[in-house]
């Protein structure tokens, strides 16, 4: 009985994973939700977090205890040091979401909006990669499921093969998306404001400011990388980690 609700219990677990993965995916597009469904969902996706490590917490409390246990499981420890991090990237998307909202918080005025943005793409991105990597440190469960329920597969070296194929072709993808500049600039972004020219003419700072506009609106448009692009990112390393982890036992 306690095998079955532990298996139940391991879905539940991997289902959330997969939710956020998906929703991380969409907020990721601005454009393909809209600015007011994006902060909802930033807002939903906080609290599915919280419901996630609630599922996790006897879990985290037994990993915490061991963690520097030489002995104990390594994907375990790497599990927890993501969960930490998240923590604080999720924190900070929220954050820096608030500050910078159009709609369910549009009654604040911060200053330095420009700055913002760039902290919460930061947050973001790094978001969208770890929780593709704590999916790959889960996801084991639903391989071995589907090797279950199609036993051709653990034999068949021919679709193992093609399979492994697929995912090279789309992390190759997946590397072209984090090698765009508008998409890599966001891992290390720079935080500076420039200040420079203060006593120049009020025409010449209207123009600069006017470019200034423009090329923000470029790239905020650049920077909404489509789906099919985000999801080759989350593979890449979703996949990486699952077989970093397990080439060898397999």
């Amino acid at each position: 009985m306690k095998g079955i609700i532990q298996k139940n219990i391991a879905k539940i677990k991997l289902l959330v994973d997969i939710i956020m993965l998906v929703m991380m995916m969409l907020l990721m597009n601005i454009n393909f939700l809209g600015v007011e469904i994006h902060e909802i969902f930033g807002i939903l996706i906080f609290l599915i977090f919280i419901i996630h490590k609630l599922l996790n917490l006897k879990s985290i409390k037994i990993i915490f205890q061991n963690f520097f246990n030489k002995k104990y499981n390594k994907s375990n420890k790497i599990s927890i040091v993501m969960d930490i991090v998240l923590f604080i990237l999720i924190i900070g998307i929220i954050v820096t979401g608030i500050l910078i909202s159009n709609y369910l918080f549009k009654g604040l005025s911060i200053s330095g909006r420009g700055l913002i943005k760039k902290v919460h793409k930061f947050f973001s991105w790094w978001s969208l990669i770890i929780i593709a990597i704590h999916l790959g440190l889960h996801i084991k469960i639903f391989v071995i499921n589907i090797i279950n329920k199609f036993k051709n597969l653990k034999n068949n070296k021919k679709i193992r093969i093609f399979i492994l194929l697929i995912y090279l072709i789309t992390s190759v993808y997946g590397i072209s998306v984090l090698a765009n500049e508008h998409v890599y600039k966001n891992f290390i972004p720079n935080f500076s404001t420039n200040h420079k020219n203060k006593n120049i003419g009020n025409h010449y700072l209207e123009e600069k400011v006017k470019k200034h506009k423009n090329r923000q609106n470029n790239e905020e448009h650049q920077d909404n990388i489509n789906l099919i692009g985000i999801l080759s990112v989350m593979i890449l390393f979703t996949g990486g980690t699952y077989y970093i982890l397990n080439i060898k036992k397999d």
